[in-house]
């Protein structure tokens, strides 16, 4: 699953290194290109980097399956939800 993952993501990239960005840049305005970074870089510094500390716990069933997973597998404490500070 890891391995097939990183095959996409590898691809993904290539593909935007190799091919979209040689055509914006000899296709699109340098100023333009430049607006279009400094979006970018504004955007890394407010986005999101874990789960909001209010979003909803995984749904009942899920737990359920996990506390079982653990008990079969020994585990103590595992199924519980750990938050971040």
């Amino acid at each position: 699953m890891v391995r097939r993952l990183r095959t996409e993501v590898t691809a993904h990239v290539d593909d935007e290194e190799n091919n979209l960005f040689l055509q914006m840049r000899s296709n699109v305005d340098a100023a333009v290109l430049l607006e279009l970074g400094d979006k970018i870089r504004r955007s890394k510094k407010t986005a999101p980097t874990r789960p909001h500390p209010t979003a909803p716990d995984p749904q009942p069933v899920n737990r359920r399956l996990r506390r079982r997973n653990c008990r079969r597998s020994g585990a103590r404490g595992a199924s519980r939800r750990r938050r971040e500070p």
